[in-house]
This record gives C-alpha cells, sequence and structure tokens, in this order.
C-alpha cells in the first residue's frame, strides 16, 4: 500500500468510496465519482488500459459530465519505495 498525504477536499470526503474510481498517470491522480456503484464498476470495465485524456473523454461522452475540481500537488516523495522486480 502506498499513503500519499493530502489535504482532501471535505465535499470529496463525504462521497462513498464504492462510488469513487481512482486512477493515476505519472503526474497526476484522478478520482472519478459516480452516482451507483454499477456505473463505477462499468466504466473501470470500459476503460482498462485508455490513457488520462482518452477516460477524461469516454467520462465526458458517456457520463456527459466535466471534471468538477482540479487541484495541483507541487511535489510527493516516498521514502524507501523501490518498483518490485520482474
Amino acid at each position: 500500500m502506498i499513503c500519499l498525504k493530502a489535504n482532501i477536499p471535505k465535499q470529496l470526503l463525504k462521497v462513498n468510496d464504492e462510488l469513487k474510481a481512482i486512477y493515476h498517470s505519472e503526474n497526476s491522480i484522478c478520482i472519478w465519482i459516480f452516482k451507483t456503484r454499477n456505473e463505477r464498476d462499468k466504466f473501470m470495465d470500459e476503460t482498462v488500459g485508455m490513457k488520462k485524456n482518452e477516460r477524461e473523454n469516454h467520462f465526458i461522452n458517456i457520463y456527459k459530465k466535466k471534471p468538477q475540481l482540479e487541484v495541483e500537488v507541487q511535489s510527493v516523495r516516498v521514502k524507501g519505495l523501490e518498483p518490485p522486480s520482474r
């Protein structure tokens, strides 16, 4: 498990975790919020292997929503984290 310390907006804390899909790229973490768990699961299945922009466009086109909140994080440092060896 990796924990990134952050000041999470209160409105996000109020949302049931089962309604959130969380993805990351090398420079961002995106949290998608859905009305139902089935919607969330469907989105996750439909967007397997997509890049951030593809996933965002899919969300906008299918769910007719645009991202509502953008938070910029300047720097995250994780001590002792090594990528898994293959």
